[in-house]
């Protein structure tokens, strides 16, 4: 997918929020902007680098231009969480951990004109609204993490930014 300019900096953006609010309450390791490819499937590399959050740009869509020249690019982005079940740790326990994923992104980090990443000047673009779209709690990547037999659970959510662009 070749990615808009402002796919890569929203999301290492979002990243690097994830990264700091949420560090310490989920003890996250790697914060990773991208896909599960660098995903190693040896145990042993597994503990050094989970609990951790992936977010992989999924799409972009926009509408068309209006008169005065602006339209609106949709940024889609799959948010994941990858950890360890505990022993004697419900999945559904450990799975709640993605709704304090989704509440950074919804209340923590409600990405507008006043707290979105800067875009330049003059802009190009200005972030008008995001939200969490849906929560997987069973989502398709825990297919690839049973290949690793390290008793790892993902939960996952999809994430759109709307984007005003400027011409």
């Amino acid at each position: 997918m070749a990615e808009h300019f402002f796919t890569r900096q929203v999301g290492e953006y979002m990243r690097d929020r994830f990264k700091s609010q949420l560090e310490s309450s989920l003890s996250l390791k790697t914060c990773h902007y991208g896909d599960l490819d660098p995903f190693p499937t040896d145990e042993d590399i597994i503990s050094n680098i989970v609990p951790a959050i992936f977010i992989q740009p999924q799409r972009l869509t926009n509408d068309f231009a209006t008169i005065n020249q602006r339209y609106h690019d949709y940024l889609s982005y799959r948010v994941f969480l990858v950890d360890r079940l505990p022993e004697g740790i419900t999945q559904e326990h450990v799975r709640r951990k993605i709704e304090l994923v989704a509440d950074v992104i919804v209340d923590d980090l409600r990405m507008d004109a006043s707290t979105a990443p800067d875009l330049g000047t003059p802009a190009k673009g200005q972030i008008v609204w995001s939200m969490v779209r849906e929560i997987d709690y069973r989502p398709p990547e825990e297919n690839f993490l049973a290949s690793c037999n390290a008793q790892l659970f993902a939960s996952a959510l999809n994430w759109q930014v709307r984007m005003l662009m400027f011409k």
